[in-house]
């Protein structure tokens, strides 16, 4: 399933893409698993989002909180992507209904 307006905090900001495996790092920040091993394998050692050293690539820490936000809203995305067009159907009909009711 392809998911839009997908909330900022669940995208990888090295892969833009929405987490799966959100993992934080030395420096505190999440990123996706394995972009952040990728950044570690091409010999970097800083985090991509502060630029602060990172002393040890080993510290990965799961983010369980955020992976259980991520799974969470996948599974109401359904439900929230009907409620989002049915809300706009009514404004459409009102819409119309106002500029019938004009002419």
């Amino acid at each position: 399933m392809e998911f839009k307006d997908v909330p900022v905090h669940f995208l990888c900001p090295i892969s833009q893409d929405m987490m799966e495996n959100p993992t934080i790092n030395e420096a505190g920040q999440t990123y996706e698993y394995e972009s952040i091993v990728d950044w570690y394998a091409m010999g970097k050692r800083t985090d991509p989002l502060t630029r602060k050293a990172i002393q040890s690539v080993q510290v990965l820490i799961p983010n369980h909180a955020l992976k259980s936000q991520i799974q969470e809203w996948k599974q109401n995305y359904p439900q929230m992507q009907r409620k989002k067009m049915e809300q706009a159907e009514m404004k459409l009909a009102h819409e119309i209904s106002a500029r019938d009711s004009q002419e």
